[in-house]
């Protein structure tokens, strides 16, 4: 091909490739000028937009004191008549709380008992020394007394079962007040442990129900489960002794 004709064709692809590129140019700039007044008006409705806000927000907190205006009178006219209610409610927990511990007291302090009984007997044919240390239970089974309960249980492997009570408050119909037995090992490493027994009641139903959790429980048989309420003592008995022979079983 003749050399003038190559050259004539690149000098018209050249020419071609500028007036390309400064369409592309161009159009850039007016994409950036359309951008420009686009973000303006934009940034102007949002303007407008946050002062429509700030009218209607201070709107609502003028509302919201003149409510709270209104209820400060109502409530200072009120007072006393609110303080004679809230103490009613408070004497009528409490009656219903003291109800419900005598009622279920008698059946956690059936298992202190047994488990007295059985550290006697043990002591008096072993020849060894298991400590018990049972406090009087509290009449209220939903107080502070009954959460701080200390009763102690100390065997000679140096296995300890501390005893509380716990229960909800204002009480609650279907969350009675359950004993727990924790177990743990060296009284003088304690720390709060994950492993114990718990006994809860249901009026209700008339039963009870024994769970076992945690990795450091003694491992009986049989004992976890529900049982009829009006024979829970010979029930208890027997699942006292169990977790009992479980614990001294092992090393």
């Amino acid at each position: 091909m003749n050399a003038y004709i190559i050259s004539g064709i690149l000098i018209i692809a050249l020419g071609t490739g500028v007036m390309l590129y400064g369409q592309h140019v161009k159009s850039k700039v007016d994409n950036a000028k359309v951008q420009n007044k686009v973000d303006d008006v934009l940034k102007r409705i949002d303007e407008v937009r946050g002062g429509e806000k700030d009218k209607t927000s201070a709107g609502k907190i003028t509302q919201i004191e003149q409510e709270f205006q209104t209820w400060a009178a109502g409530f200072l006219k009120d007072r006393e008549r609110k303080k004679v209610e809230i103490a009613r409610t408070h004497l009528d927990s409490v009656d219903v709380q003291l109800k419900v511990s005598n009622e279920l007291g008698p059946i956690f302090e059936y298992v202190l008992k047994t488990i007295d009984s059985l550290t006697k007997a043990y002591n008096a044919e072993s020849g060894e020394t298991i400590k018990v240390n049972f406090p009087l239970l509290p009449p209220n089974l939903y107080s502070e007394e009954a959460r701080n309960y200390g009763g102690k249980v100390i065997f000679p492997n140096k296995a300890i079962w501390h005893i509380q009570f716990l229960a909800s408050r204002p009480p609650k119909s279907d969350d009675l007040p359950t004993m727990y037995i924790t177990f743990e090992q060296e009284e003088d490493k304690r720390s709060r442990s994950d492993s114990y027994c718990s006994i809860s009641i249901s009026s209700k139903e008339k039963t009870f129900w024994i769970r076992l959790i945690g990795p450091d429980i003694p491992m009986a048989k049989g004992v976890e489960g529900t049982y009829p309420l009006d024979s829970y003592s010979d029930s208890l008995k027997t699942i006292m002794r169990s977790l009992f022979e479980a614990q001294l079983l092992r090393d």
